[in-house]
């Protein structure tokens, strides 16, 4: 899940979800049951499949034309015991400040 802005959607964005049945024809949305089996209805551009996620977190980050003080949008942050805090993290709005490694930097949030 990825892109929700609301204020409870972007706490489901990084989870992982089973896309059930879709809800309505018309407005395209699909049912997805998400941890211990809560229920929630999105937009089919809100998903990623699990292989695309893996497929692009094996993508070399060109990040060479980046340069401190880019805006930048954070998105897909998940991550062990901090993945509640990374989760709030994901939409939020910042700023490059100092490169860290190839495709690793550090961000000041807006």
């Amino acid at each position: 899940i990825n892109g929700l802005t609301s204020e409870s959607g972007r706490q489901l964005n990084g989870q992982l979800g089973v896309v059930c049945k879709t809800v309505s024809a018309e407005s395209g949305r699909l049912e997805v049951q998400v941890a211990e089996g809560r229920v929630v209805s999105l937009k089919p551009a809100n998903l990623v499949s699990e292989a695309a996620a893996a497929d692009t977190e094996r993508i070399a980050v060109d990040d060479t034309r980046w340069s401190r003080g880019d805006q930048v949008r954070l998105v897909g942050l998940v991550g062990g015991s901090f993945d509640a805090t990374l989760q709030r993290l994901n939409n939020a709005l910042g700023s490059l400040e100092r490169r860290q490694s190839p495709g690793h930097w550090n961000v000041q949030i807006q």
